[in-house]
């Protein structure tokens, strides 16, 4: 998540330095998207099996079957997105 979000500062901080083409801020704005929602997905997840009380952290084990064509449908949109801002 470190990762993602250190992506998300960089790619901001050089959207805010651009001032010449479009195309790279469209570009950019579509990886801080990607980025974005891949962190908000992780967290959701952490916020709904952890909590935190009395300092201590408890994990709570959910049982809940994983929709993976519903997941890999997500990721084949997010990069979608991407590469349709960028001529190949």
């Amino acid at each position: 998540m470190r990762t993602q979000i250190a992506g998300i500062c960089t790619a901001s901080k050089m959207l805010l330095n651009e001032k010449e083409c479009r195309k790279n801020t469209n570009f950019y704005l579509s990886h801080i998207n990607c980025m974005s929602v891949n962190v908000l997905h992780v967290l959701n997840n952490m916020m709904a099996t952890t909590t935190i009380g009395d300092g201590r952290l408890s994990t709570n084990i959910v049982s809940k079957r994983i929709q993976i064509r519903q997941w890999l449908k997500e990721q084949i949109q997010q990069y979608k997105l991407l590469t349709s801002t960028v001529n190949l």
